[in-house]
């Protein structure tokens, strides 16, 4: 068999830090990226948040979510219940004036659930960002360190 390809052969010593070393530095730099995606999130939902006064990922209007009921959609109907002081069972038996009352209902309706849906994704990011931090970063630090004390 030809020997093409001969390689100098590394003590076993040798070879063992090699491959310790490069796993610390691997391991320590996806470790740093990953507390550093933690930071930025937590960052950014104080920011947008607390800064900005934005709460949420997107815009909702309430109004919009309502405007089913002037375009006689009976799909949407079963969501909301009908308040007090309507008489009818359907949308196609209000009146103009019950249509109003519903329409308002609708928007407080909407509003108490889009601040519901908003307080949950704004826990949910926080708590995904603190998450990523409390694992990430003692893995870093507890490499970093061994990288500090092999490099002694």
């Amino acid at each position: 068999m030809p020997k093409l390809l001969q390689f100098p052969r590394l003590s076993p010593l040798l070879m063992n830090n090699w491959i310790q070393s490069a796993y610390l530095y691997i391991v320590a730099t996806i470790s740093l990226v990953v507390t550093i995606i933690g930071l930025i999130t937590i960052l950014n939902l104080v920011v947008r948040q607390y800064m900005f006064g934005i709460q949420g990922e997107w815009y909702e209007d309430p109004r919009h979510s309502c405007e089913w009921i002037f375009m006689d959609d009976t799909y949407h109907f079963a969501k909301i219940p009908i308040p007090e002081g309507i008489e009818a069972d359907s949308l196609e038996d209000m009146t103009t004036e019950d249509k109003w009352k519903y329409y308002e209902h609708c928007i407080q309706w909407e509003e108490k659930t889009i601040a519901k849906r908003q307080s949950y994704e704004t826990a949910g990011t926080m708590s995904r960002g603190i998450a990523t931090l409390l694992v990430a970063l003692p893995i870093f630090l507890f490499h970093s360190g061994r990288i500090k004390k092999l490099q002694k």
